[in-house]
């Protein structure tokens, strides 16, 4: 046998075969694909819609804390396809499997229900669930301080709306999110009809006003990048199992994706935020699925703001006996990420002096977050923290904007200073040859 063509197993076949061609006009790789038979497609198409409407419902201990799309919770959105990830899994193979191995913790009950929505029946399904008793775990979901979170999967479906980014999951509470799986439907109609996937993730945490996370773009984010060029794949941590484009069902371009954030995850202690733009500046339409993945107690917030000093402000600088130089400049300008169109005018110092203030906290703190709104103009503003005579360590902002000027920032000041303290005396001290130290306020946030 020869084998033809310019790979490097061809051409050692050709050369041991005395293979010669005369007057060559071409050289490539044929890639040869045969349209689906119509009816197949319009079987496939029917079975990815029916996953898209059978929702997997689960409730612990009275409150349901899933509710979702089936084919989504496992991982492929679009309809059914290979899933290897380290916390759930689809088989294709033998009228499909479907696996979950996401601890969830619950104290006295929990309830499993598939709901389906669809017109079509349903028939010859089964289920099996494997659960462990242990009282260490009702404890710990149930105190009064509980170290354990509920397990969610929060759905949001609809489509994208021009200048707003897609909320994964907008809570108040306190919890860890670990993943989410993403269903895109594209509505662009020429073009780049995969311009929605030009779109950056946002993270915003405890309401803080700027990003702790910004991504560079969605299938960035899914670590597939240039538009998942290398086709469709499933890793243990993330993947974009199936992609269509102008068939199954799909009118334009649709991608599965997905994400776990384990090793990574996002913590919070009294809300999040977690968005993705759909294009580069949230303008592209599309219709957005998205289940996410998180661990922790709606309503319930774990930090609050206790106390906040207003720079420029003489009432607020003389009761928590501020001192620092820095003329009062009033900045009018707008935050980095989502809200990057509304304006925020307030008075601001920046100064290469020291700066103090006292801040009053509640004693039974476990720990204070010293939280800066200030002026990015200037990058890298340093300073040394010393908080009651201690040195805490250095305070260093590397980003820098000259058009969003407006940033949040924070500094984490342990329990081990904090606890039992009714006052906590902050000192920044600048570091040398850093620009000027800018703030407008600071916040103490507490840990309880």
């Amino acid at each position: 046998m020869i084998d033809i063509g310019p790979s490097d197993k061809g051409l050692e076949s050709e050369k041991e075969h005395g293979y010669q061609i005369e007057d060559q006009v071409w050289e490539g790789s044929h890639t040869y694909t045969y349209p689906i038979d119509p009816a197949l497609e319009k079987r496939l198409a029917k079975s990815h819609r029916l996953l898209r409407k059978l929702r997997l419902q689960v409730t612990f201990d009275g409150k349901r804390t899933v509710d979702a799309p089936l084919g989504e919770f496992f991982g492929s959105g679009l309809g059914e396809s290979e899933v290897t990830s380290l916390m759930y899994a689809m088989q294709t193979a033998d009228d499909g499997s479907y696996f979950s191995w996401w601890p969830m913790p619950y104290a006295r009950s929990a309830e499993v229900e598939l709901v389906n929505g669809s017109q079509q029946t349903v028939e010859g399904a089964d289920a099996s669930l494997t659960s462990h008793d242990d009282q260490s775990v009702r404890r710990a979901l149930t105190g009064k301080n509980p170290s354990m979170g509920y397990f969610h999967a929060t759905n949001k479906q609809g489509r994208t709306t021009k200048n707003d980014d897609w909320r994964f999951l907008d809570v108040r509470g306190n919890g860890r999110f670990v993943g989410v799986n993403h269903t895109m439907i594209g509505q662009i109609t020429e073009g780049n009809i995969r311009n929605y996937l030009e779109g950056d993730e946002r993270v915003y945490v405890d309401g803080s006003k700027s990003p702790a996370i910004y991504g560079t773009g969605s299938e960035d984010f899914y670590e597939g990048g240039w538009y998942f060029n290398a086709g469709a794949f499933s890793n243990p941590m993330n993947g974009a199992p199936l992609m269509k484009t102008k068939s199954f069902g799909c009118e334009y371009q649709c991608d599965s994706a997905y994400r776990l954030m384990l090793a990574d995850a996002v913590d919070f202690t009294s809300s999040l935020r977690f968005g993705i733009e759909h294009g580069p500046t949230s303008n592209e339409p599309a219709i957005y699925s998205s289940t996410a993945f998180w661990y922790g107690h709606r309503g319930t917030r774990r930090s609050r703001v206790v106390d906040t000093v207003d720079v420029g402000n003489r009432r607020s600088e003389r009761a928590h006996r501020y001192r620092g130089g820095g003329a009062v400049k009033r900045l009018t300008s707008v935050y980095e990420g989502d809200d990057d169109t509304v304006e925020v005018s307030d008075e601001t110092r920046a100064t290469h002096e020291a700066v103090s203030f006292t801040l009053r906290v509640p004693r039974s703190n476990r720990g204070v977050r010293l939280r800066r709104t200030s002026d990015q103009n200037e990058a890298y503003q340093n300073a040394e923290v010393f908080v009651n005579g201690k040195h805490l360590g250095s305070w260093l902002q590397t980003r820098g904007n000259t058009s969003q000027r407006w940033l949040q920032d924070s500094f984490e000041i342990p329990a081990s200073v904090t606890r039992h303290q009714r006052t906590l005396r902050v000192t920044l001290q600048r570091v040398n040859d850093s620009p000027k130290w800018s703030a407008a306020r600071y916040e103490a946030v507490a840990y309880r």
